[in-house]
């Protein structure tokens, strides 16, 4: 399948089960689900719980020294920086050095 033959799947209306040998993984090891935390900064942030209930646990609102978005307990493994299009331009010419910091710091993340 090539990019632009891609997909997106809407969420389940029934909770997220992973199964492995017969049983629900999610239930056997009582995995909660990730909490999703939003930079204070962001405009219009994404509303990730009310539009994946049975994917994110909740949102929280933090000051995020890199990015947009992280789950909670995983701040220093993943970062999510959004960019609408105008931004991206405005960083990568007016705010270049600023970009390259800010690439930097996401490049240290696994």
């Amino acid at each position: 399948m090539s990019n632009g033959d891609a997909r997106f799947v809407a969420p389940t209306t029934s909770r997220l089960r992973v199964m492995r040998d017969g049983g629900s993984i999610i239930r056997s090891a009582r995995i909660p689900k990730p909490v999703a935390l939003v930079d204070t900064r962001e405009r219009e942030p994404f509303p990730l719980h009310a539009n994946h209930p049975n994917w994110i646990g909740g949102e929280r609102l933090a000051t995020l020294n890199t990015g947009d978005y992280t789950l909670e307990g995983m701040e220093s493994l993943l970062s999510l920086e959004r960019k609408s299009l105008a931004d991206l331009v405005a960083c990568t010419v007016t705010y270049r050095r600023r970009f390259i910091a800010a690439c930097g710091r996401l490049a240290r993340f696994r």
